[in-house]
């Protein structure tokens, strides 16, 4: 009788090195590095504006519409390791470990008549309290039934909010409070798959003792038909992170990413994006408002006026490298008695503006639709109309 003898040796050894060094510097008309520029936009009125600092009145500068899908995949690779006593992975010889994909719960939260002694697994068993439905939600999707309002310091992560409705007044409402959102989402998507119509903004923050910050992994947006954010009242709105996404198929009237009345805005990274408006679709700040871009991206947003940023009666301050008003596009299209086709980049009205650093380039202004009287108007200003 043979014997058999069988000997196993694995060694497995993987060392990945990644590396990647950028070094972009444009060199471009719109790009501010050297020193700071002050632009002050006078009685212009809404019909003409003053001025008009646009990059196609020089030969050559004025750019054709185009449409650039950029991605940046500079994600971390990190360092894969194979153990041969089977450590890291779990694998044994005799058998393979298969992932599982746990579900994630789904939570009812209703604060006007919910009660946490509930499950929270339907509209009519749904809990009281946003604590409660974070603690029973692990990561997953809470439905809100009606507003929530936050007047105390609170940081929100990895959850999901969705409206719990077909119709809402809003879904967080910041009255007092450091509100920091990470690796949140709130989006427009109802249990059945449908949009839900808001009576009122879907994000609000309001007054001087409230503050939103936008931190990485975090996903607001779109809401169609409405401004994703509006801040008011001495209020602040901080961008560290994240996305503030806007829907192209739907056009608001003002502010299609953050609307700023009296209020803060303070840009530091993330990225407002893919917004449509008739002013104003990535940034609206009007009465006073102040907003501080130091990094960021504000990219593929369109409108009539400002697609980039719209300012009136208030300041503008720009200092980053880092800073990005690119691909906006303004038009005079459907109509030009509301689209004027002016500021692809930057409107200002009753404004100023302060430029240190930032990179202002590829935005657009286009005359095509002529007004009643078949007189073509707009097209001023592809990176800054003021």
């Amino acid at each position: 009788m043979k014997k058999k003898c069988f000997k196993k040796t694995v060694s497995w050894a993987l060392s990945i090195v990644m590396s990647a060094t950028m070094a972009v510097t444009p060199v471009l008309a719109d790009t501010f590095t050297d020193g700071s520029q002050l632009i002050v936009s006078e009685d212009a009125g809404e019909e003409t504006p003053a001025a008009a600092i646009s990059d196609a009145e020089d030969e050559g500068m004025m750019e054709p519409e185009h449409t650039f899908e950029i991605e940046d995949n500079c994600e971390d690779s990190g360092r894969t390791g194979f153990s041969s006593e089977n450590e890291a992975s779990g694998f044994s010889d005799d058998s393979v470990l298969a992932a599982q994909t746990e579900e994630k719960a789904a939570v009812y939260l209703n604060p006007s008549s919910g009660n946490d002694g509930n499950t929270g697994e339907s509209a009519t068993s749904a809990v009281n309290t946003l604590s409660k439905a974070v603690e029973l939600a692990q990561g997953g999707d809470i439905f809100l039934l009606d507003r929530v309002e936050v007047d105390s310091d609170i940081k929100l992560s990895n959850v999901t909010f969705r409206p719990g409705k077909s119709n809402m007044s809003g879904m967080l409402y910041i009255s007092r409070g450091k509100v920091t959102l990470e690796n949140i989402i709130i989006n427009n998507k109802t249990p059945d798959g449908k949009s839900c119509q808001f009576s009122n903004y879907p994000i609000e923050v309001t007054g001087r003792l409230a503050t939103l910050t936008i931190a990485d992994g975090t996903e607001i947006g779109p809401f169609p038909g409405n401004s994703c954010i509006i801040v008011s009242y001495d209020s602040t709105v901080n961008l560290n992170g994240g996305k503030i996404l806007g829907d192209k198929q739907n056009t608001v009237e003002y502010g299609g990413g953050i609307f700023s009345s009296y209020s803060n805005i303070n840009i530091n990274g993330g990225t407002i994006s893919d917004n449509q408006s008739i002013r104003g679709s990535g940034i609206y700040a009007i009465n006073d408002s102040n907003v501080s871009l130091k990094g960021g991206s504000i990219i593929h947003n369109k409108s009539g006026q400002g697609a980039g940023v719209y300012l009136s009666i208030s300041k503008l301050f720009i200092n980053g490298e880092s800073c990005q008003i690119t691909q906006n596009t303004v038009t005079t299209e459907p109509s030009p008695k509301d689209m004027r086709g002016e500021g692809g980049g930057i409107y200002l009205i009753y404004s100023e503006a302060e430029i240190e650093s930032g990179t202002i380039n590829e935005n657009t202004a286009i005359a095509t639709a002529p007004d009643e009287y078949g007189n073509v108007s707009g097209g001023l200003g592809g990176a800054i109309s003021a």
